[in-house]
């Protein structure tokens, strides 16, 4: 269970950064979504013939996909801000050295980044490795509750 919850914190250091853009993108579908209904009301009911049974599609199923469509997406949206919620305070939870490490390790990471992390914090990258292990057990502790 212990390596489960870290998989799953790593997962989320290294998944942030996209997490952040899902957050961009499902509230443009959204908007999206809202255009086309509106677009989709300007037709009215009455000037479209009659489906009986033929297979085609109506404006009553159009608008009913669309507010499906919506539903599902901002319950997506919903889900994901909650997320990167959590994920925020496991980081605020770090001292600054140890945020800066998991950051530069997972979420923001360089073909230089070891280097850096010493060169920014004054350490050997044996220092850096205590503390990417010492701030990984508290986030992961903070997020899921169970110490790694």
């Amino acid at each position: 269970m212990k390596s489960y919850n870290r998989s799953r914190a790593l997962e989320d250091l290294r998944n942030y950064r996209i997490m952040l853009r899902s957050v961009e993108n499902l509230a443009e579908k959204i908007a999206l979504l809202d255009e086309r209904m509106k677009q989709t009301r300007t037709v009215r009911i009455t000037d479209m013939p009659p489906n009986h049974g033929t297979g085609e599609r109506t404006v009553d199923d159009t608008w009913i996909d669309c507010i499906v469509e919506k539903e599902n997406i901002t319950l997506s949206l919903s889900l994901e801000r909650k997320r990167i919620t959590l994920i925020d305070r496991g980081l605020e939870a770090l001292t600054d050295d140890e945020r800066l490490v998991l950051t530069k390790f997972y979420i923001d990471r360089t073909p230089r980044y070891m280097d850096e992390l010493c060169d920014a914090l004054h350490v050997e990258r044996t220092k850096i490795y205590n503390i990417r292990e010492d701030a990984l057990r508290k986030f992961t502790l903070m997020e899921y509750g169970i110490d790694v």
